[in-house]
């Protein structure tokens, strides 16, 4: 999928509300996106009510959103989205407003995304993974790139990304060692003694979450 070939434009859905179009495709219901969204997200409310973190798949104009946000009530959530599209996030926040309640994220491709600090810190409170429909379905082979990302085989291919000089040091007692042998270490043996640990257990958790939507 190349995005620089899509079309890109937005209609008022028949009760006034702003649609994306990307390529012929509505990423929201043209009669009422609010009651779709209703629809899609009320079946999984046993699932936010009992999740504190959320990472979406599309954004959307957020209506899906919303819904999540308006079932998790009064607690404490924290919600990242994936949106590959960059038109459809700079019309979200222009029409629709900065939003304080979801952070967005807007990566080039997985290899990007699992370098952010920010994400792969996120991904440690082991998020319950919901993807918008419509968004999913048209992004497809991206979304599956970050669900099916392999980390590299060698931890010592990860020191490109570490910028403390501590970890860096503590890297080379990983020296040739496989990334699923340390994954096991940490889990079986020796438990997490370091940030860095954190991160490599955060990015094994997203290679086995299940998809709820």
């Amino acid at each position: 999928m190349n995005l620089n070939e899509l079309t890109y434009e937005l209609k008022k859905a028949r009760n006034g509300d702003l649609v994306p179009i990307i390529s012929g495709v509505h990423l929201h219901s043209i009669y009422n996106p609010v009651i779709e969204a209703k629809s899609q997200i009320n079946q999984y409310q046993n699932a936010i009510i009992e999740n504190n973190s959320f990472l979406i798949l599309g954004l959307g104009f957020a209506y899906h959103i919303d819904e999540i946000i308006k079932i998790a009530g009064d607690k404490k959530i924290s919600i990242i989205v994936i949106e590959p599209n960059s038109q459809v996030i700079n019309d979200f926040k222009r029409l629709k407003g900065l939003r304080s309640d979801i952070k967005i994220l807007n990566p080039k491709n997985t290899s990007e995304l699992f370098e952010n600090i920010e994400f792969v810190k996120f991904l440690k409170t082991k998020p319950a993974i919901i993807k918008h429909e419509n968004s999913y379905s048209l992004y497809h082979d991206f979304f599956q790139g970050i669900l099916k990302y392999q980390a590299p085989q060698l931890i010592q291919d990860f020191s490109r990304l570490v910028h403390n000089i501590d970890v860096k040091q503590h890297l080379k007692m990983y020296q040739n060692q496989s990334f699923d042998d340390v994954i096991e270490k940490i889990t079986t043996q020796t438990g997490v003694t370091n940030n860095f640990e954190f991160a490599l257990l955060a990015i094994d958790s997203i290679r086995n979450k299940q998809v709820i939507i």
